[in-house]
């Protein structure tokens, strides 16, 4: 399309006449504004420098369409897709042209050779081919992509207008509206009413639901290719390097007088969500933005080689707006350019209009409204073009002031620390190492003051760090020996030097503060000092490492009082501290509560009860309600980040200035706005056992890879890794995230800014919710977060089916069993019983029948014999010695039958009482033969219970062997022990050194006797041994 002679405009009257009027209402200025730009290149991961197509998804990614690989940019890191020959599922060519999204947030790409529908939650790529292309076709290039209201995919392609239905699930593309042949340059919009608009060779129609309806005709068929954008009801159309609208009301055309001398072909028209329409030519962008009815501002933008923070690139292919409200620029060869509008909210007075060296040490807006600038080479002056407005108002700020001018001081060093203005309107000009100018602004003249030593009333010292004027009207000099107050009245100077108060502090003054109390606050390099005026008397505040509540750095830089007379000291090496007056202790907010840097410059307060400090490390703003901090520095729009020592000011506007190494930086508090945007989260990457799942359509997870809803862990994957990031491009680097694993961690986890992963090892079966939060680079947090459901399925033998089957069958075996051994131990326990009472039974019979059969014999053989050795009266005394001896066995008999007796009425004994009873069995017995010693011997480390079967076998055994040892073996010892062996074997022993079995003669103890005890030793499961040597040996040995 060609407006080149303007012929249809002569065949209209009214379209000229149109035009005419609308040049007149147009304003445009031609302004160079503050824009900076962030640069994002192949350095940073970008796949290639050359961006035709920019877009951002539903879930909050940036995709960039390059010449070499489609990009998804998460606001730290890049991942790139590409094209292979030997994978179908890749995007079918690396040249990307047009980036949208359906309904069911597939991602549609428009390349140099066909169409992509790129599955985000698999990965993977479907290719779109166009078979009614020419057949001279090699690439089928697509020239736009479009998403209508009813899902339909638009694509434009020289040969006409194609669509995919998501009816047919986008199987193949449906010729929609076809375009003259060999036509090129078809540029296509789309509005909320489902229209596409178009301008073409023939003219500009609309196509409603398939129906084509001609707006307006060309006379003469046009050529060429051009852009298209749709704002309010009027189309702009650039041809070439011209911009024309198009009412859709009056359906007239109207040419737009664009500021592009050049005629630089427009490569891309973009309206933004403010309704500013963004032209790009292949020299600038020119930035359209509708002041009032037809009124337009153009601000232009242009590369500019020295200019860091401009656009790096003259040709700007492509715009488009972020949800936060950011700008994407696509260009030609410098990749994305990124325009952040909150950036321009710190203006900057730059080395270029002050026209000296950038560094300012003192800033001062006299009565006058004039600024005046101390830099390290002279005095600068800069007229305001309008007192009324505020000079931070400008969008850029150099259109505030009218001029800058370097004003020449005689007799005087270049370099100016301070500035203050007088009640008679002149400045006060503390040079470094020269003493103070009075400059007279309006004669152009100047008086010095310097330090004499023959004179008291003269400067302290001719080095100047900072002048205030007190509210009397003097002037406060500090310097490197005092302070110096210039009485107006006496035109004289009365210094205070601060050692005669105090040897501890130093005459080193950095600034002076007047207080609402008729105080004055004094900041040196060894502390600070409060001189009370009317007294005369000064107390110091030094910081001492033993003082917790004390000052807590000795260097201190400026005060302030704010409204609830609180004092607030900014130090040059911690921080700032809170002065509490009624005890005289301080508290300290420093790096470790958030503060940019502990060297803070400068101090200035807002309405607001805002602090804002200037520092090494940027601006500082702080609440002074909240007590938190916020910092701003270049990612913020910052020019230079290092300020200079009390470079500082704040007019009666509430406007900021901070000097610095870059020259000065202006704000209005009120202006300063924070990044609102709640950050959406997603996962950059997930692993199992250290393996990215990629582009696999993975069972393990439910839902995209970037925002999945469940994954599933089997008890073989132990480890999981999540690596989450917060889609916030506003200085990235500054997000923060919290996450916790619900059913593992305990509490919230804040890793370090760039370990944007957790990472998890052997995870117990379960169920968990991982929840991440995040928080953009304002401190905003994303409260709701991402929250993925973990299951980890337990391997089959612990699964509830095998669980359950297997408690059942331990249930069953466990009641088997058990009810087994109740009957086996119930039958052996009736034995037992059994057994016992058979045992109890004989005892008593057999003790019954001892104690009244034997029992009463023997009771009457003691009581004949009795009788008998009473009444004898012949052999009287060999009569009563045969009675004695009758009279002693039967007492024998007698005791032997109540040990017996004891014994089988006995139930269970433990070894020690058994070996008790037969000790004292044995002595007894040897009682009765005093020519036999008895030796009792025990070895047994452990008590055990012998059964009554055990004792009575044992006791008869015994009593078998002591009572033959007594009668026939004619022995002086008998030896008799208990032994219990290491493998629980009993062993008891009875032994004599009398004359043995043989010579004894007692045949009855060799035969039956032996055999008794014999049998009663297997009885008991034991042994029985019978040595005859050196006297008879008796061993008995049972298992216990």
């Amino acid at each position: 399309m060609s407006f080149n002679d303007f012929s249809y405009f002569n065949l209209y009257p009214t379209m000229r006449i149109a035009y005419i009027i609308f040049s007149i209402l147009l304003f445009s200025s031609g302004v160079s504004s503050q824009f900076r730009f962030r640069h994002i290149t192949v350095n940073e991961g970008l796949s290639q420098n050359s961006v035709h197509a920019i877009f951002q998804d539903r879930e909050g990614f940036l995709w960039f369409g390059t010449q070499d690989g489609l990009n998804r940019f998460d606001g730290i890191s890049f991942k790139v897709f590409k094209h292979s020959n030997e994978d179908s599922t890749t995007i079918s060519d690396n040249y990307i042209l047009a980036i949208t999204e359906d309904r069911n947030n597939n991602l549609w790409i428009a390349t140099r050779n066909g169409a992509n529908r790129f599955d985000k939650t698999t990965e993977i790529f479907h290719r779109y081919y166009f078979p009614e292309m020419y057949e001279y076709e090699f690439h089928q290039t697509i020239q736009e992509i479009i998403v209508d209201n009813d899902g339909n995919i638009v694509m434009i392609l020289p040969n006409g207008l194609y669509s995919f239905s998501p009816q047919d699930n986008f199987s193949s593309p449906s010729l929609l509206y076809p375009f003259r042949k060999k036509h090129e340059g078809v540029k296509v919009v789309h509005d909320s009413r489902s229209n596409f608009w178009m301008i073409s060779a023939d003219g500009i129609f609309c196509i409603r639901r398939n129906q084509k309806e001609i707006f307006y005709s060309f006379e003469k068929p046009i050529q060429g290719g051009g852009s298209l954008a749709l704002r309010d009801s009027s189309l702009w159309i650039a041809q070439e390097e011209k911009l024309m609208t198009f009412s859709l009301s009056s359906r007239t055309f109207r040419q737009f007088p664009l500021h592009n001398q050049e005629k630089k072909v427009i490569q891309s028209l973009y309206v933004d969500s403010q309704q500013r329409l963004w032209v790009t030519t292949e020299r600038k962008v020119i930035v359209l933005t509708e002041i009032s009815y037809s009124n337009f501002q153009q601000t232009i933008l242009q590369r500019n080689e020295g200019d860091k923070f401009g656009l790096n690139d003259e040709v700007v292919q492509c715009i488009r707006e972020d949800r936060a409200g950011l700008f994407w620029f696509g260009t030609m060869h410098g990749g994305v350019n990124v325009y952040d509008p909150l950036q321009s909210q710190f203006k900057t007075i730059d080395e270029s209009m002050l026209k000296t060296l950038p560094t300012v040490w003192a800033i001062c807006e006299d009565s006058r409204k004039i600024f005046w600038f101390g830099t390290s080479s002279g005095l600068v002056k800069a007229t305001r073009k309008d007192t009324s407005r505020l000079v931070t108002s400008y969008p850029s700020i150099k259109d505030a002031f009218t001029s800058f001018e370097i004003v020449p001081l005689n007799n005087a060093s270049t370099q100016i620390s301070t500035i203050v203005e007088d009640d008679e309107h002149q400045l006060w000009l503390g040079i470094r190492g020269n003493g103070v100018l009075r400059y007279d602004v309006e004669k152009k003249t100047s008086q010095h003051f310097l330090h004499s030593e023959n004179d008291t009333n003269s400067l302290a010292n001719n080095s100047i760090l900072s002048t205030r004027k007190m509210s009397n009207g003097d002037i406060l000099i500090c310097t490197f020996n005092g302070i110096s107050i210039f009485d107006r009245k006496k035109n004289s100077f009365r210094n205070i030097y601060l050692r005669k108060y105090d040897s501890s502090i130093v005459n080193y003054c950095i600034d002076v503060y007047e207080g609402k109390d008729s105080t004055m606050w004094i900041s040196t390099t060894t502390g600070m000092a409060r001189y009370d005026v009317k007294n005369n008397s000064m107390k110091i505040f030094q910081h001492k490492d033993n003082i917790k509540q004390g000052l807590s750095y000795n260097i201190v830089t400026s005060f302030f009082e704010d409204d609830k007379n609180q004092l607030w000291i900014a130090t040059l090496g911690s921080g700032l501290n809170l002065y509490n007056g009624q005890n005289d202790t301080f508290e300290y907010f420093s790096s470790v509560q958030g503060l940019a840097n502990d060297v803070v410059y400068g101090m200035c307060a807002d309405k607001n009860n805002n602090v804002w400090l200037s520092t090494n490390e940027g601006i500082s703003r702080f609440n002074t309600g909240t007590k938190t901090f916020t910092n701003f520095g270049i990612e913020e729009g910052l020019q230079f980040k290092e300020f200079g020592l009390n470079s500082f000011f704040q007019n009666a506007n509430g406007e900021i200035f901070f000097g610095g190494v870059g020259g000065v930086v202006a704000f209005h508090s009120d202006s300063i706005s924070e990044n609102r945007f709640v950050p959406p989260i997603v996962l950059s990457d997930l692993k199992i056992n250290y393996t990215s799942l990629g582009r696999t359509s993975s069972s393990l997870i439910s839902g995209s890879h970037t925002i999945p809803k469940e994954i599933h862990l089997s008890y073989l994957e132990k480890t999981l890794t999540l690596e989450f990031v917060a889609l916030n491009f506003r200085n990235s680097q500054k997000n923060k995230y919290q996450y916790k694993l619900e059913g593992f961690d305990d509490n919230w986890i804040s890793p370090e800014q760039n370990l944007r992963v957790a990472h998890y090892t052997s995870l117990p079966s379960g169920e968990f919710t991982f929840v991440v939060k995040a928080a953009n680079n304002s401190g905003v947090w994303n409260n709701d977060g991402l929250k993925i459901k973990i299951i980890v399925f337990p391997p089959f033998w612990l699964s509830w089916w095998f669980l359950s089957m297997m408690s059942v069958f331990v249930l069953g075996t466990v009641v088997i069993s058990v009810r087994s051994y109740s009957h086996k131990k119930l039958r052996r326990k009736l034995q037992e019983l059994e057994t016992q009472q058979k045992i109890q039974t004989e005892r008593e019979r057999i003790s019954r029948d001892l104690h009244d059969n034997v029992g009463s014999q023997l009771v009457n053989i003691i009581s004949g014999l009795d009788i008998a050795n009473r009444f004898s009266e012949t052999s009287k005394e060999k009569t009563k010695s045969l009675l004695s001896s009758l009279q002693e066995d039967a007492r024998t008999s007698m005791s032997l039958l109540r040990q017996t007796i004891w014994a089988l009425k006995t139930n269970a004994l433990t070894l020690e009482q058994f070996s008790d009873e037969l000790e004292n069995y044995v002595q007894k017995q040897c009682s009765y033969h005093e020519e036999i010693v008895f030796h009792f011997g025990r070895n047994f480390s452990h008590s055990i219970i012998l059964s009554p079967i055990q004792v009575l076998n044992l006791f008869r055994i015994t009593q078998e062997a002591v009572t033959n040892t007594f009668k026939y073996a004619k022995a002086k010892n008998i030896f008799l022990s208990l032994t219990i062996s290491e493998n629980n074997q009993l062993t008891l022993s009875i032994k004599d050194d009398g004359v043995g079995l043989q010579e004894s003669g007692n045949d009855s103890f060799a035969g039956n006797g032996m055999m008794n005890m014999e049998r009663r030793a297997k009885e008991l499961s034991g042994e029985f041994q019978c040595v005859n040597e050196n006297g008879v040996l008796i061993e008995v040995r049972i298992p216990v």
